[in-house]
Parts: C-alpha cells; sequence; structure tokens
C-alpha cells in the first residue's frame, strides 16, 4: 500500500510556484556534496543542551541565525530519538553573532522543526548565546511532527505519540542527520532569496534612544518617521530588491497588510495616517494596553528588518502598492 508523503506534497507544490531560476539553483544544490554546505563551526561545547537555551548558528561566513531549544532530553520508547532535543531556527538573518536583543517571533520561522542529538553542539555547529526559560505563550505553541510509517502516516509529538490533529508547527518526524540542518537552512535561503544579513541592526545602535527617534509614542499616537537614516536604509533595501518605492503611502499599505495577515487584535480600530515623511497610528478606543503592544510590534519590525524582507518577499503581489 503506497501512502502520501504530505510534507513532500507541500514542499513540491511550493517549489513548483517558484521562478525557474531558484528551481535550477534547487537543482544544483542537490547535486553538493554536503561538505559544500554545513555549518560553520563556531565553538565545540560538552554542555548538554536545556530547553530555553537560544543558540547560534552560521549557514556561511556573515550569515548568523538564532535558535532555541523548545524541549530538551526527549523521553521516547524509541531508543534512537530518547535524549534528543525539539529545536527551531527563527529567520531574522544578522551580520554577527554578537547579538543582545532579539525578540523571538514563532511566526517567521527559517525551516520547520527539527529533532536533533547533542552532536550539533558537540561539534560547535549550535553555540549557546544565553538561556531564556520558555514563558506561558512558548510553553502552549502547537509544535508537533509528521511521521512516515508502513502502516500509515500520522501526526505525533516529539516522543512519538500519536495526534489526531495537525500541529500548527509542524516538523518531519525523527533524528535529523548531521548536515541535515544545514540542507534545510540553505534550501530555505534558495527559496528566500530576500533573507540577508545587508543593512541589519548592530547592536550599539537598538538602544532606546535610538529607537526613540524615529519611533515616537506620545499619548497614545505612536509616530514612524520613514525620513530617519535607517528607516531610508530599509526602504532602500526595498527598492533595489523588490522594485517597491517605499513612500509614506506604501509604508501604511506595508503596515496594514503585515497587521492584517498576523490577525493583530482589534485591527479593526486601528487608525494610520500619513503626512510628509511620518506615519502616525493609534487604536480609536485609546486603550493604552493596545498602544503598547502596537508600539512594540513597530519597534520589533524596524528592528529586525529581514521579518520586513520575509513578508514582503512572501506577500509582495498581494499589497495594493502605490
Amino acid at each position: 500500500m503506497i501512502f502520501n508523503n504530505l510534507m513532500k506534497e507541500r514542499r513540491d507544490k511550493k517549489i513548483n510556484s517558484l521562478s525557474k531560476e531558484i528551481q535550477r539553483k534547487l537543482k544544483r544544490f542537490e547535486e553538493l556534496n554536503s561538505k559544500d554546505y554545513q555549518l560553520q563551526v563556531i565553538k565545540p561545547s560538552n554542555e548538554l543542551p536545556k530547553e530555553g537555551d537560544i543558540f547560534v548558528l552560521s549557514p556561511k561566513k556573515g550569515y548568523y541565525f538564532l535558535g532555541k531549544v523548545m524541549e530538551s532530553n526527549i523521553e521516547s520508547s524509541n531508543s534512537l530519538m530518547s535524549g534528543s532535543h525539539v529545536v527551531v531556527i527563527f529567520s531574522t538573518c544578522f551580520n554577527t553573532m554578537d547579538i543582545e536583543t532579539f525578540k523571538p517571533n514563532y511566526h517567521e520561522l527559517l525551516t520547520d522543526p527539527f529533532i536533533v542529538n547533542n552532536q550539533y553542539w558537540e561539534k560547535g555547529y549550535f553555540y549557546v548565546i544565553k538561556h531564556s526559560p520558555l514563558n506561558e505563550e512558548e510553553k502552549k505553541l502547537d509544535i508537533g511532527f509528521y511521521k512516515i510509517h508502513p502502516l500509515g502516516n500520522s501526526f505525533c509529538t516529539s516522543s512519538g505519540e500519536r495526534l489526531e490533529h495537525e500541529p500548527q508547527i509542524l516538523g518531519m518526524y525523527g533524528l535529523c542527520t548531521i548536515t541535515g540542518v544545514a540542507a534545510e537552512i540553505n534550501r530555505s535561503l534558495i527559496m528566500n532569496p530576500s533573507i540577508s544579513p545587508n543593512f541589519l541592526l548592530k547592536n550599539d545602535n537598538l538602544s532606546t534612544k535610538k529607537i526613540d527617534s524615529f519611533i515616537k509614542n506620545d499619548e497614545g499616537i505612536i509616530t514612524i518617521d520613514i525620513g530617519d537614516k535607517l528607516v531610508r536604509e530599509i526602504s532602500n533595501y526595498i527598492e533595489v530588491h523588490f522594485g517597491i518605492y517605499m513612500n509614506g503611502y506604501n509604508w501604511e499599505k506595508f503596515l496594514d497588510s503585515y497587521f492584517r495577515k498576523n490577525k493583530m487584535k482589534n485591527f479593526e480600530d486601528l487608525e494610520m495616517n500619513t503626512d510628509a515623511g511620518t506615519i502616525e497610528l493609534h487604536f480609536l478606543d485609546g486603550d493604552f494596553g493596545m498602544n503598547k503592544n502596537l508600539y512594540d510590534q513597530i519597534v520589533h519590525l524596524f528592528t529586525n528588518p529581514q521579518v520586513i524582507y520575509s513578508f514582503i518577499s512572501k506577500y509582495n503581489d498581494e499589497i495594493m502598492w502605490e
């Protein structure tokens, strides 16, 4: 009996929707030897990974991504899986591994989640930079896997227990090989050419003082100065890579689309006004908590511009640009 592989079907569908040039690059990648794309060695460690560890990895020089251990030391009846760990990798790309400020975004993962063993840390491919215990929101994340089995494929937990629903964050069940993470990351970089460390902010630019110079929150009205040097760098990148001139109108269209796609609470009460190089945003009911949440989201976007680039790359054709 032949069972369909849901993950393969989805992957094939996505690849077929990409340009012929990207498809050719993917085909050439599959012909490479794993030594040509293995992760960079950062620093080997024999310390066992713990749930909540945040680690850095580098697929190639000048490209750094962060990952987090969502579950450590898995208990499973499968001896091969027992003692392994569930990790996710975020899509924000940095040009340095000295990353002090980062807000995880589980809606913008670089790859599907992986189950890996200690070798990734022992060989220095994953290097822990800090520990951040899972918060309540992270503990509630619906992470699971798709298991291939002769008696029928199914969704399952990290320990292999069957699930009756499809997890929101889905990966392939099985222990990832020592080159498997590198292969998936490189495929993702090929399929998402906008992912680049260019124009990402360095830590000394992430101070509150710097943020306050172009994003202000005054009495519930949030103002973005799109003429600020940092915002202009992001705008220039978008114009060069996507051919979109980011004037105030187009920034407003981007924010509108981004908040809609991410199903922001009370979005229907959000008002945006564009005027001579600035965008003003506020909620009509003046809810302080909602305005604070909105401010935090905007700060996250402009201090992690890769999120902006990835969103435009994915939804460019759906945004009603000027």
